[in-house]
């Protein structure tokens, strides 16, 4: 895949860098900081509207190979790589203005990631409380990637909490591993 030179890192890793910018939030330097100093092979944001994706196309200097995506109603994404990405869609899993990316990224002739972003729509205590299309979302990815001989990476703002049901549920059907398990609590959602 790579060489161990590159970065010191082991020949079969893969690093992503996922974040919501929070579509209000207009200091973009702080994101770029963290970005150069992770140096990930993959960066995924969400909430991601014009002005951001503005802010963040000096990446496509090192990340040349981009699906970009922004929306006003901080459900934009864009997905930049270091990597060929061999296919990549924007699909709307089940609404018509929540889109998810799904890209197959080239590592090395002949070995390849699956890589899926998602932000499925939070509920709204007080306003929204149904989980039904956020549900719907993850479930209907779930069943997508559960018969996938392939290495599969699914990342993003879930809007769910590690311990819920749809969330155990996912788990179970994608047979993918939570990377949480072991090490601490990483939200998926807004930690506020």
């Amino acid at each position: 895949m790579r060489s161990a030179a590159d970065d010191g890192r082991a020949t079969d890793e893969v690093s992503f860098l996922i974040a919501n910018v929070e579509i209000e939030n207009r200091n973009a330097e702080s994101l770029l900081q963290v970005i150069e100093g992770a140096h990930p092979d993959l960066v995924l944001t969400v909430e991601t509207d014009e002005w951001w994706r503005e802010q963040l196309h000096t990446l496509q200097e090192t990340y040349p190979y981009t699906v970009e995506h922004p929306r006003d109603n901080a459900y934009g994404m864009c997905l930049y790589s270091k990597y060929t990405l061999v296919s990549s869609t924007i699909r709307f899993l089940v609404e018509d203005d929540v889109p998810s990316i799904h890209a197959k990224v080239e590592l090395a002739p002949g070995t390849h990631v699956w890589f899926h972003g998602v932000h499925p729509r939070p509920p709204h205590p007080g306003h929204e409380p149904d989980t039904t299309e956020r549900d719907a979302e993850l479930l209907l990815l779930a069943r997508e990637i559960q018969d996938r001989d392939a290495l599969t990476v699914v990342g993003g703002d879930l809007n769910d909490v590690s311990w819920s049901y749809t969330t155990r549920l996912f788990q179970n059907i994608s047979g993918l591993l939570d990377p949480r398990i072991g090490r601490c609590l990483y939200n998926t959602f807004h930690a506020r």
